[in-house]
């Protein structure tokens, strides 16, 4: 055994439990109590003073900090943390039960995994109400302290929920284990409890399936699976608890349940509703259905996390060992009864007072009444025997819904509060959980509010309707005809509201119209657009837009309908930072560069018809280069070859080659083969051209008749500016074929000595027409070819250059796109007026006379200033004012922009007390009163949205919130459920809400209350 690193008056090391980087873990013995504990003991193996090791302490003793603020049952116990000069230790509780993962390499029962599950999810919420979370949550960091108790450890890597709280964890560092890391774990965002939450929800599926979800051949494969991958579904037997993974294992964690609280009620609801599953997770079909779901761990509440036994005792207590790890899909006969440990029946600790008055806060009047019910209550507790109710309480209950029914029948459903059927049916399911008379009549009291509100919203009063549909939907929450109702009623009130808003839009327009403001964030286009963005179906406001549209396009379609298509260009290149997008504008920019295309083709064949005449006039048919009828015709093909001028210039060309021919046929036989040649290759089925070459190639002998046709080739391939390729088919390769032919080839030897000169005049005038890729390309071929030709190489620099620069004005006038684009977005979005004003600041800084970056810039400002004076609400101005402030280097000498820093308080101001206006003028008190008392669990408004209560939520409670429904859940530790009620808040008035526990003893009451 390794000798403990240091002496610690009062406890006996034993023996090294484990060991890592900068701790080590001991089993030990505290002498004064003689328990065994587990002491975690920092090493001081580095220089005491170096910064890591003071920054590891620091970390170090937060851990035992952080796990000593959360005494519950399923979190590991610290008994003593101490740092001196010679040793930093943490004596924790000493678990023998052994680790997560090794009871998962044997496989799990079912009910084992939920228990765990269940177990843990209590022990994080209560970790994440006191503002913890643990950011490692896996297998191997829950150990057991026995068979069916499951204990979360390794808090080394939690952090506070705390503004306040020291990060002691460096900005940017990845901490968690990547197979079980949330995605904003992985990506650097803030964290919330909904983080453990996920990985509590990969842990499930691990233990169900036997692996986890996402995973990889390296840690980064598996952090990108987290973020891009859907949830792998299980297998058949656990389909069950799909729609619970599915929701934990949100890649977005709004879309996930708010807290651990609401994951647990979700499978309890999920086990419960499913005959299948609980036959699957062998319940015992002799005890009630509360035991049951004790068993499974859903009884876990408050600090201790109380369970009373794991549902494992009801099956093989010998699993079944499976090849991967997880639940065993099918478990053995439930343990007979006589075989499992009876259920602890020690009685709860009384609960403290709780801060403040010691004496009740409620009227005496309220007092004397609940003394009255209380009495009913200490009777009727007496008399209650172990197997049921008693007579008593029988009758009572009997009494207690004959009230509902009579206050039914005068139809106080849910309304006034104290008085109304629900509250008196909540009482009588605390004394008889399975009563069917009060589940048949809360039946009844949902159908009664279904038609209320179907009433109010046939009458057209919407608030009415939704008052009586969300009760409804609190007393039954899955009712399908209320939920449609809630659905139609919610979509008229939208409905509404948008028609108010359009009215809103609409005037706008029509003053920005008479302003002459047509464009920008207030002006008519954009309020038009988001007109028609809020009622896509509105045909008056589709048109009106549609006109709008037109009114702006008529110059430009104007001008082309006078074949001016240079001026509509202008003119629609004018509208394209506003337009741009619309379809008539760029079926209008189509239709106008079809028609400058066509007009400027026309001019062009009509230039080269009369060019290439011209050379046939003066006998420039083939030679010189670049300027002989040959070549133009090549150009006029590459134009438009089936043009009907291009057709009559190639016979032209053809009958003047044939005649050239003829006149050569005596003196110079080769010349005339060559004119043939050529002229078969401008129209090879001329018969003339046939004639001619026949011939001559008689008169020539083969050999002269091989040298005319290669020369013949290379002249053609050097009016193709086909130089040097492709292989074997390029000017190149035909010259150096006539020189194999014919060394002495004078002209031959003078077109090869030209051809770099050619390829150079080629690649100049390609990059002049704006095709510099090819020229650039056309001249390393070259260079290649002739590496001591000086004239290409200076061209290839020069092309280099010219590329460079056409890169940057590309580049630029897409960025002054993307600028115009994000400025005219409505409404204007934060993000992208930042990024456009970067992009400006880049071309500005490029070219400080850039005049169109200087518009857009102008443009942004205004944008801004528009949007910054039109916010309705503090957190979209805020967002405008963070992006102006971001941009101030950029638009502090734009007109305005002063005015806009000295008036973004004052801007403020006026919004935040518009809405405060707003919401004072719409809410309203609730005080929440219990009898005997009570801790508020919830309150969810109509929405089912839970509101935010505070730290200490023990009845009474008031609290101000917005007018509407609600449903409160009160719970008392000593109940056996919670008492829901419903209460409706109007504005700037006080409702009450009421309940009570008729099976809280009397001797409860008086204790809480201080007596």
């Amino acid at each position: 055994m390794p000798a403990a690193p240091v002496k610690i008056p009062g406890y006996e090391f034993l023996h090294q439990l484990g060991s890592g980087g900068m701790s080590t873990v001991w089993l030990a013995v505290q002498e004064s109590l003689q328990r065994k504990i587990a002491i975690k003991v920092m090493k001081r193996a580095h220089e005491a003073s170096s910064d890591d090791v003071r920054q590891f302490e620091k970390r170090f003793l937060l851990e035992g900090r952080t796990m000593a603020k959360l005494p519950h049952r399923n979190i590991v116990a610290v008994y003593d943390i101490v740092s001196t000069d010679e040793v930093s230790y943490i004596a924790m509780e000493y678990l023998e039960g052994g680790t997560l993962s090794e009871r998962m390499h044997d496989g799990l029962a079912l009910a084992d995994a939920i228990s765990v599950v269940v177990q843990i999810g209590g022990a994080l919420d209560y970790a994440h109400n006191q503002g913890i979370i643990h950011r490692d949550l896996k297998p191997a960091n829950i150990m057991f302290r026995d068979a069916a108790t499951p204990v979360l450890t390794d808090f080394g890597i939690a952090r506070q929920q705390d503004a306040q709280a020291t990060r002691l964890t460096q900005t940017g560092m990845l901490v968690g284990t990547p197979n079980y890391m949330s995605p904003e774990q992985i990506s650097g965002g803030e964290l919330d409890g909904r983080s453990d939450l996920y990985s509590l929800g990969i842990m499930f599926y691990e233990l169900l399936n036997g692996n986890t979800p996402f995973n990889g051949d390296t840690p980064i494969a598996v952090m990108m699976a987290h973020l891009t991958q859907p949830v792998p579904p299980l297998e058949g037997e656990f389909g069950h608890f799909q729609p619970i993974l599915d929701r934990m294992l949100a890649k977005n964690r709004d879309d996930r349940y708010a807290n651990l609280r609401e994951f647990v009620t979700s499978l309890k609801e999920r086990v419960v509703g499913s005959d299948t599953l609980l036959t699957r997770l062998k319940i015992d079909p002799s005890i009630t259905a509360s035991e049951q779901l004790r068993q499974l761990g859903f009884s876990a509440s408050g600090q201790t996390g109380r369970v009373s036994r794991n549902l494992s005792a009801l099956s093989n207590s010998q699993p079944l060992p499976r090849p991967q790890q997880g639940v065993r899909k099918s478990g053995a006969a439930p343990v007979p009864p006589a075989a499992r440990p009876a259920a602890s029946r020690k009685e709860p600790a009384r609960r403290a007072p709780p801060p403040g008055p010691q004496r009740p806060r409620w009227p005496w009047i309220a007092l004397a009444s609940v003394g009255v019910l209380l009495l009913v209550a200490i009777g009727l507790w007496r008399w209650q025997g172990a197997g049921g109710l008693s007579a008593e309480s029988r009758e009572l209950v009997s009494l207690q819904v004959k009230e509902a029914q009579r206050l039914a029948e005068q139809h106080k459903l849910v309304s006034p509060s104290g008085d109304n059927a629900y509250e008196l049916l909540q009482k009588v399911l605390q004394k008889d959980a399975e009563n069917a008379e009060a589940l048949a009549l809360l039946e009844r009291i949902a159908t009664a509010l279904r038609e209320d509100a179907e009433a109010a919203f046939a009458k057209g009063d919407l608030q009415a309707a939704q008052d009586k549909a969300e009760q409804g939907l609190f007393v039954r929450r899955d009712d399908g005809p209320l939920l449609e109702l809630k659905a139609r009623i919610d979509s008229a009130k939208e409905a509404i509201q948008r028609g108010k808003q359009l009215e809103q839009l609409l005037a706008g327009a029509d003053a920005a119209l008479k302003q002459q403001r047509n464009f920008g964030p207030d002006g008519v286009y954009a309020l038009l657009q988001r007109a028609h963005e809020l009622v896509p179906q509105d045909a008056a406001v589709a048109k009106r837009l549609s006109a709008f549209i037109d009114a702006q396009l008529a110059p430009a379609r104007a001008a082309l309908q006078a074949n001016d298509a240079a001026r509509a260009q202008d003119l629609l290149a004018a509208l394209k930072a506003d337009l741009g997008k619309e379809t008539v504008y760029v079926q209008l920019v189509t239709q106008v560069d079809s028609t400058r295309k066509q007009s400027d083709l026309a001019r062009q064949i009509a230039q080269l018809l009369q060019r290439g005449r011209d050379q046939i006039a003066a006998g420039r048919l083939a030679e010189p280069t670049a300027e002989n009828a040959y070549e133009t015709l090549d150009q006029l093909r590459q134009l438009a070859a089936d043009d009907s001028g291009t057709r009559a210039f190639a016979a032209e060309l053809t009958l003047a080659l044939v005649a050239d021919g003829r006149k050569a046929l005596a003196n110079a036989p080769q010349r005339a083969l060559e004119r043939a040649e050529l002229a078969l290759r401008v129209q090879p089925d001329r018969a003339e051209a046939s004639a001619l070459k026949s011939e001559v190639e008689q008169r020539l002998g083969q050999r002269l008749a091989d040298i005319a046709r290669a020369l013949s080739a290379a002249k053609q391939a050097l009016v193709e500016q086909r130089f040097l390729a492709p292989s074997e088919n390029n000017a190149r390769a035909a010259l150096d074929a006539v020189l194999r032919l014919d060394p002495d080839n004078t002209e031959a030897r003078q077109l090869t000595a030209d051809l770099p000169k050619r390829i150079v005049e080629s690649a100049t005038q390609r990059a002049a027409q704006g095709d510099t890729a090819t020229a650039i390309s056309l001249v390393r071929a070259a260079r290649d070819a002739y590496p001591q030709e000086a004239s290409l190489t200076a061209l290839a620099t020069r092309l280099d250059a010219q590329a460079g620069a056409e890169q940057k004005t590309l580049q630029a006038r897409s960025a002054r796109e993307r600028i115009a684009a994000a400025i005219a977005v409505t409404p204007a979005n934060p993000n992208q007026l930042r990024a456009a004003g970067k992009d400006i600041e880049s071309l500005l800084t490029t070219d400080p006379r850039d005049v169109e970056a200087a518009a857009l810039r102008k443009r942004l400002a205004d944008t801004l200033d528009a949007a910054l004076r039109g916010s309705t609400d503090v957190v979209a101005f805020d967002a405008y004012f963070a992006t102006a402030k971001d941009l101030d280097a950029l638009l502090r000498n734009e007109p305005g922009q002063a005015g806009l820093q000295r008036d973004a308080a004052g801007l403020r101001q006026k919004l935040i007390d518009a809405e405060q206006a707003r919401l004072a003028a719409m809410q309203g008190e609730l005080l929440l009163n219990a009898q005997p008392w009570a801790k508020i669990e919830s309150v969810l408004d109509g929405n089912r949205k839970s509101i935010p209560l505070p730290a200490e939520s023990s009845t009474p409670l008031a609290l101000t919130l917005p007018a509407g429904s609600y449903v409160i859940t009160f719970r008392h530790p000593q109940a056996n459920k919670p008492v829901t009620v419903i209460a409706k808040v109007e504005a700037k008035t006080r409702a009450v809400a009421n309940a009570a526990f008729p099976t809280i003893t009397a001797e409860d009451y008086f204790s809480r209350a201080g007596w």
